[in-house]
C-alpha cells in the first residue's frame, strides 16, 4: 500500500528516535555487559527524553497517519453522537473525549493526551518493577513492531494494554486495589482486554507447566485445521456478549485479510517460548526474588495468550490478538536485563542484537 506524504515523514522522524536511541541504548548495554554497570538514573533521564519525544511525535501527527486515527477521533469532533450506552463500543475513548470537549476543541490537543496515557504508564511500570536498567527494557519494548501500531492506529487497544501492564506492576507490589481498577480502565478500553486479565490470573494459579505445552500443541493442530473458535465462545455465558459485536464481524467478513494457519507468526511465537522456557528452567541463577516470585506468571500467561492466538488465526485481524502475546515478550527477556547472567546464548548483548534485529526485519514484512 502506497504512503501518503504525512506517513512517510513520521515514519522517518519514528524511525529517526528509534535509531537514536538504539545507540544510546547500546553505551548502557555495553556498560552493564562488560562492567555489570547499570548507571539507573542517567537510563531514567534518557527515557523521559523519549518518551516525550515520542508523545510529541504521536500527539503531533497527520490525521491521516494510522488507518485508524480519524476513527479514534470521531466522538472528539461530534461527528458521532452518542444516545445512549447500548450504541457505545468505547466508553473509555468517548469519556476522554467528552472531557477534553470542556478543555480544547484542537484536535492535536486531544491526539497528545492519547499519546500522553498511553506512554506514561509504561514509565510508571517500569518505577514499579524497580528495573535496573529501564533504558534497556523499553528498547525492547521500542524494537517490537507493534509499539508503532498502538501509539498511532489501534489506540484503544494499546491503551488498554498500557493500563494492563501497570494493573500487573501493582499487583505484583502487592497493591491490589490499584491494580484491580487498572484493569477496569483497561476493559473500559478496549473490552478484549479481558482475556489477557483472565489468563494473568489464571496463571498465578498453576503449580506446574508441563500441561500448557499440551494447550500450545492442541492449538497448534487445531490452527493447521481452520478450527473456528467463536463457535464456542459465542455459547458461553456473558463472553458471548463482550465478543459477538466484533468476533462475529472478524469471521463474517474476512475482506483482503490473510485467513488461515500463519506459519511465520507461530514460528515467532514459539522461538520466544523456547527462550523463556530455557529462562525459566535457569531462573535460580539471576538472583532474583521478584523473578524467582514472578517470572513462571509470565511465561504461563505467554503461553496460553499464544495458545488463543493460534487459535484465532482462521479470524479477519489475528494478529490484534497477537498483541496480547507479544506485549509479554520483554517480559520474558527481562532476567538478561536485570542481571549479567549468561544462560546458553542469552545475555544483555545478544538480547540487544535481537531487538535490532526484530525491528529491521519487521519493517520489510
Amino acid at each position: 500500500m502506497e504512503l501518503n506524504p504525512d506517513e512517510i515523514l513520521f515514519n522517518f522522524r519514528y524511525n529517526i528516535i528509534y535509531y537514536i536511541t538504539a545507540c544510546i541504548t547500546l553505551f548502557f548495554v555495553a556498560e552493564f555487559y562488560i562492567k555489570n554497570k547499570s548507571h539507573t538514573k542517567a537510563q531514567n533521564f534518557f527515557l523521559i527524553l523519549i518518551f516525550l519525544c515520542l508523545i510529541i511525535l504521536f500527539g503531533t501527527r497527520g490525521y491521516n497517519v494510522g488507518t485508524d486515527t480519524l476513527n479514534n477521533i470521531k466522538y472528539f469532533t461530534g461527528r458521532v453522537q452518542i444516545k445512549s450506552f447500548s450504541e457505545l463500543n468505547d466508553l473509555g475513548l468517548y469519556t476522554i473525549s467528552i472531557l477534553l470537549q470542556r478543555i480544547s476543541n484542537n484536535i492535536t490537543d486531544f491526539l497528545i493526551v492519547l499519546a500522553i496515557l498511553y506512554i506514561v504508564p509504561f514509565y510508571i511500570s517500569f518505577r514499579n518493577l524497580k528495573l535496573k536498567n529501564p533504558l534497556i527494557f523499553f528498547f525492547c519494548i521500542f524494537s517490537m513492531f507493534f509499539f508503532k501500531g498502538m501509539g498511532i492506529n489501534i489506540q484503544k487497544q494499546g491503551l488498554a494494554f498500557s493500563f494492563f501492564i501497570l494493573g500487573v506492576t501493582f499487583i505484583f507490589k502487592n497493591i491490589k486495589f490499584f491494580g484491580y481498577l487498572l484493569f477496569g480502565l483497561a476493559f473500559l478500553f478496549h473490552a478484549s482486554i479481558i482475556i489477557p486479565i483472565s489468563i494473568f490470573f489464571v496463571s498465578f494459579k498453576i503449580k506446574k507447566t508441563n500441561w500448557i505445552f499440551i494447550i500450545y500443541l492442541l492449538s497448534t493442530l487445531l490452527a493447521l485445521v481452520n478450527f473456528n473458535l467463536n463457535n464456542i465462545l459465542s455459547q458461553i455465558p456473558i463472553v458471548n456478549i463482550l465478543t459477538e459485536s466484533r468476533l462475529d464481524t472478524y469471521y463474517t467478513d474476512k475482506g483482503n485479510y490473510k485467513i488461515g494457519f500463519r506459519p511465520e507468526f507461530w514460528i515467532f511465537n514459539t522461538i520466544f517460548t523456547i527462550i523463556g522456557y530455557i529462562t525459566y528452567r535457569n531462573i535460580q541463577k539471576f538472583n532474583s526474588n521478584f523473578l524467582n516470585d514472578n517470572y513462571k506468571t509470565f511465561y504461563v500467561a505467554y503461553v496460553l495468550l499464544s495458545s488463543f492466538f493460534f487459535l484465532m488465526f482462521s479470524a479477519r485481524f489475528s494478529d490484534r490478538f497477537g498483541l496480547m502475546s507479544w506485549l509479554l515478550i520483554p517480559f520474558l527477556l527481562m532476567p538478561y536485563l536485570q542481571n549479567n547472567t549468561k544462560v546458553k546464548f542469552l545475555n544483555t548483548l545478544t538480547v540487544y542484537i535481537l531487538c535490532v534485529i526484530l525491528f529491521i526485519a519487521f519493517k520489510y514484512i
